[in-house]
């Protein structure tokens, strides 16, 4: 199944808009895991790419990026049970070990305290939410695509020549209709996609948010290194409906999130 992803502004389109990504679902007959690959420097048994390298069939899919990281993230209290803070927390570690080694930064900060903030989207006017990015896990509340496993979305400022500066997101997790037994995704899998939209990356291809130009997607099996990046738009999912496991940054995650700092 096609990603779908859409691009939300203001009224009158000119200062700031609101980017909404969802990660969708695709079955296959059996569970397809992949794992990323590439060479370069090896750290901690991963491949880590330390320049900016941008493709030019991707040259469209950087979104935006935060002026002052750390980008610091919350999650909603009450919600999420230690476990499943664990796994997004080992999703925060992945992107932070990889900035670590090429940038000599932590890109994200997870906050000890739980966040009271309520919100159904971010808000684009005003100031910035003092407790950060706010991680929601939805169940009856979940409003948007019944296909959608996950959902990043953010402010950004117009681009004035460079890439737009982000401001104010939130991240939900759709418990409705995945996490339930029927449709278990690996939330640390999802959660290191939506980390990866969150510091400003689009899809590692198909439609992209600003409708402009980017490479297809490639077909299941193919044998496309596409299939690999934790940036595509697709999470698969086996007779059995659990999902596939795709934890590490391929090198194309890598050299493109170079090009955000």
């Amino acid at each position: 199944m096609a990603s779908e992803t859409s691009l939300l502004k203001d009224e009158d389109g000119r200062a700031f808009g609101s980017c909404t990504f969802l990660f969708v679902l695709t079955t296959l007959p059996a569970l397809l895991v992949l794992a990323a690959c590439g060479s370069s420097k090896k750290t901690t048994g991963q491949s880590v790419v330390t320049a900016c390298v941008l493709p030019d069939d991707q040259a469209n899919s950087l979104q935006g990026h935060w002026s002052s990281p750390p980008i610091k993230i919350a999650f909603h209290a009450g919600e999420f049970s230690a476990g499943e803070k664990g796994m997004i927390q080992s999703a925060v570690s992945t992107w932070n070990t990889f900035f670590s080694i090429s940038k000599g930064l932590a890109i994200f900060e997870v906050s000890a305290a739980e966040s009271p903030v309520n919100q159904t989207g971010p808000t684009c006017v005003g100031s910035t939410i003092p407790d950060g990015i706010v991680l929601y896990k939805r169940g009856s509340s979940w409003t948007r695509s019944a296909s959608a496993v996950a959902l990043t979305t953010f402010c950004t400022t117009s681009a004035q020549g460079g890439i737009p500066k982000m401001y104010n997101a939130i991240m939900e997790f759709n418990y409705r209709d995945f996490f339930n037994g029927a449709k278990n995704p690996d939330l640390e899998s999802i959660a290191v996609h939506e980390l990866g939209h969150l510091l400003g990356l689009d899809h590692s291809c198909g439609p992209l948010r600003s409708n402009a130009a980017n490479v297809a997607c490639p077909g299941p099996g193919s044998g496309n290194f596409l299939l690999s990046t934790v940036m595509f738009p697709t999470v698969f999912f086996d007779s059995g409906g659990n999902g596939e496991v795709k934890r590490a940054l391929h090198e194309n995650d890598q050299g493109r999130a170079n090009c955000l700092y």
